[in-house]
């Protein structure tokens, strides 16, 4: 069997055995697509999810002009969130595609809010069903129903700031 016709018989399978019934492979399913050079047919989407954790006096003004001037590595969405499970919690969300270096992105986050690096997270994904669930994240909704009366507070707080829900960064 060659290339040509390997790809040709797994596009078959994977429509059949995968998408006809609304599974997305995972882990080893994914791992052997990728193997036998049939990658590509996966719906990969390769994401950074950042959470920067901030002082709760931090100036909400230096955080508008980071929205405003973001780094250039730094295209995606951001949101501004102040309550938590623990009270208040001044925090930013960034969901950015594509996968920069974390090093590089702590490093630069770390010099413009000046805060000590491991107040800064970073998660790598790939999958597109993890990229929706994060973006959902960002705008609000959450699956945690403890976490709803934080995101009425945050929206609140949003308000009587003049902030949106959240922000495109281009």
């Amino acid at each position: 069997m060659n290339k040509k016709e390997r790809e040709d018989w797994f596009a078959k399978y994977y429509k059949e055995y995968f998408l006809d019934k609304g599974i997305i492979p995972k882990g080893a399913n994914a791992k052997f697509m990728r193997s036998i050079g049939c990658g590509h047919l996966l719906e990969d989407k390769p994401h950074q999810f950042i959470t920067v954790a901030l002082p709760n006096d931090y100036d909400i003004e230096k955080i508008k002009k980071y929205i405003n001037h973001p780094h250039s590595w730094c295209r995606g969405i951001l949101s501004i969130e102040r309550y938590s499970k623990v009270g208040e919690n001044l925090h930013l969300h960034i969901l950015k595609e594509g996968n920069y270096s974390k090093t590089k992105i702590v490093r630069d986050l770390s010099k413009k809010f000046k805060i000590a690096p491991n107040f800064i997270d970073v998660r790598r994904g790939n999958e597109q069903t993890d990229y929706n669930n994060r973006l959902s994240y960002i705008k609000g909704d959450k699956v945690d129903e403890a976490k709803m009366e934080s995101v009425q507070k945050d929206k609140e707080w949003r308000i009587a700031n003049n902030l949106e829900n959240y922000y495109l960064l281009i």
